[in-house]
This record gives structure tokens, C-alpha cells and sequence, in this order.
């Protein structure tokens, strides 16, 4: 799975994180209020179409925490020693944005139903918010976390603010920033596979569990 992420051309990344998932998102929705319409009130109403907006939701973060533990790890693991961060914070806050992403699925619905006139604010203020402040973080460390490793594999050195900024602004807006920070990922897992990471040639190349002298 890591290495179709990593080789995936961005146009299929374009359309796995937002062309289905918005469609899914829109029929869901239609569906939805076509109900509201034409039957008997909101009890009426099937529970298919969210579950399909749901799996839009789904597929939008699969795609995209798949793609951000790809390059994170997998990649990471192709690259000389020297090129390689620490990984385990950046696992942490990874799985937390995967949490936060299922969890806000399978309770979004039941948030609201208890959401009324009456206690609107205090679920948003005491739930939802810290929820997206956290959830913002998080996305921003493992974008920034990206870019640095990016910016070093190329170019052998500590990036600037500015290109750091600039790329993980890229990341941020994956469907976006997918159309050109994909083809640099295809570059550099490419290089990885034939062992020319790195200052010195004839260094020594770690494919995950194994060594060979480039």
C-alpha cells in the first residue's frame, strides 16, 4: 500500500481525496433533502444517504492520512539514515487525526440530535471547537513534519521558513497542493529505489530491513 502512494500520479490522488468523496458528499445530501421534501417529516427520512455522505468523509481522510503515513514512514524508510526524523511523534499525532476523523463520523449524528435552541452554543463551544482546534494542530504538525523531510531529501539541507511554510501550506490543501507536491514525492521515492539519496554515492542505502551499496 505505501508504495502505490508513493507512486501514484497526483491526478489519481486529485480524484480519490475529492472527486469521489464529493460526489458521495452530494448525493448523500440530495437524497437527503429529496426526503425532507417529499416524505412525512424528518423521521421519515432513510439512513442510507448519510452513511453515503459518511463514506465521502471516509474516503477523504483515508486517502489522505494513508498518503501523509506514506511519506512519513514508508518513504523515510527508503532514505539514507541521515535523511530519516523521528518518527514516533509524528505516529502519534497521526493517529490521533485518524481518531478524530472516525470519531467525528460515528458521533457526528448522535451531536445532533441532542443539538437544540437551547444548548447550540455550549456544544459547539465545549465540543466541537476544541475538537477542530486540536484537529487543526495536529493536521499542521504533520504537514510541517512533511515538508521538512521533503525540502531535506532534495535539497540535503535544513529548509528555510519560507520554503517549509510554502510547502506545508501544499499539504495542508492536499486536494490543491496534491497537483505539485506529488510529483516531487514520485521523484524522490524514485531516487530512493535506485540509491542515488544522498551527498555520497557510494554510501550506504537502507530499504527498510535491508542494506545495499549504492
Amino acid at each position: 500500500m505505501t508504495e502505490k502512494f508513493l507512486r501514484a500520479p497526483h491526478w489519481k490522488l486529485f480524484v480519490y481525496s475529492f472527486g469521489v468523496p464529493f460526489l458521495l458528499q452530494l448525493l448523500g445530501t440530495a437524497v437527503s433533502l429529496s426526503n425532507l421534501v417529499t416524505l412525512e417529516g424528518p423521521g421519515s427520512v432513510p439512513a442510507w444517504p448519510y452513511y453515503l455522505s459518511s463514506a465521502g468523509s471516509l474516503a477523504i481522510g483515508g486517502v489522505l492520512y494513508g498518503w501523509m503515513w506514506a511519506v512519513g514512514y514508508g518513504l523515510q524508510q527508503r532514505m539514507p539514515r541521515e535523511f530519516r526524523r523521528p518518527t514516533i511523534g509524528f505516529g502519534a499525532v497521526l493517529a490521533t487525526l485518524a481518531t478524530l476523523c472516525l470519531g467525528s463520523l460515528f458521533y457526528s449524528g448522535d451531536v445532533l440530535l441532542l443539538m437544540d435552541e437551547s444548548n447550540v452554543f455550549t456544544l459547539l463551544f465545549w465540543t466541537v471547537l476544541p475538537l477542530l482546534i486540536v484537529w487543526m494542530i495536529a493536521h499542521l504538525y504533520c504537514a510541517t513534519y512533511l515538508a521538512d523531510l521533503v525540502i531535506f531529501a532534495e535539497e540535503e539541507r535544513e529548509p528555510t521558513t519560507h520554503e517549509l511554510m510554502q510547502l506545508a501550506l501544499l499539504i495542508w490543501a492536499f486536494p490543491i497542493g496534491v497537483w505539485i507536491v506529488q510529483p516531487r514525492i514520485n521523484r524522490l521515492a524514485r531516487r530512493a529505489r535506485q540509491g542515488n539519496l544522498g551527498a555520497d554515492a557510494g554510501a550506504e542505502v537502507v530499504y527498510g530491513d535491508q542494506s545495499q551499496v549504492a
